[in-house]
């Protein structure tokens, strides 16, 4: 696995943490993790399916964090700077296109937090 999967994963996984429990979180960090070092053709493992498999997946869940993000306090206030997101997401191609969603939300999130 790459650095910059290994990375993005984790990024991921603190956007995650902002609506899911830890454990969960830690476990779908592996969904962006798998979609990046698929589409630089790394780890082909059969059981992982295809690459268009595990980029869907990540979109997926993606799609649904920032949903409920934009329903959890203390984020609702910022909520249509969230649902931006969705139609981004939905034109998303690449997991690198997913990751800039990702360090986008995760940003305002901690601008968010930190005012609170």
């Amino acid at each position: 696995m790459s650095l910059d999967a290994y990375i993005s994963g984790t990024t991921f996984e603190k956007l995650l943490r902002k609506v899911y429990p830890s454990n969960q979180a830690r476990s779908l960090q592996s969904l962006m993790r798998n979609a990046i070092s698929m589409e630089q053709g790394e780890d082909q493992c059969k059981n992982l399916g295809s690459s268009e498999k595990q980029f869907q997946e990540a979109k997926e869940k993606l799609e649904k964090t920032i949903i409920k993000i934009s329903c959890t306090d203390p984020y609702t206030k910022e909520s249509p700077y969230f649902d931006s997101y969705l139609s981004l997401i939905n034109d998303c191609n690449t997991s690198q296109c997913l990751m800039q969603v990702v360090t986008s939300a995760l940003e305002r999130a901690n601008r968010i937090d930190n005012n609170a």
